[in-house]
């Protein structure tokens, strides 16, 4: 899947195309370059358990 971001305002972005529980190294390695670049990332649509 290909991870894509939709920036969100003056400030963040909402990340699609990822699920966070099966993440890639290199898929990780994007998330934290875009975090650096827009300071908050929005992920919907996540079953994460609390542990998680």
């Amino acid at each position: 899947m290909t991870l894509t971001l939709h920036p969100v305002g003056a400030l963040g972005a909402e990340v699609s195309g990822v699920n966070l529980k099966d993440l890639a190294p290199a898929q990780a390695q994007e998330l934290k370059q875009a975090l650096g670049r827009h300071g908050v990332l929005f992920f919907r649509k996540q079953t994460l358990a609390p542990e998680e």
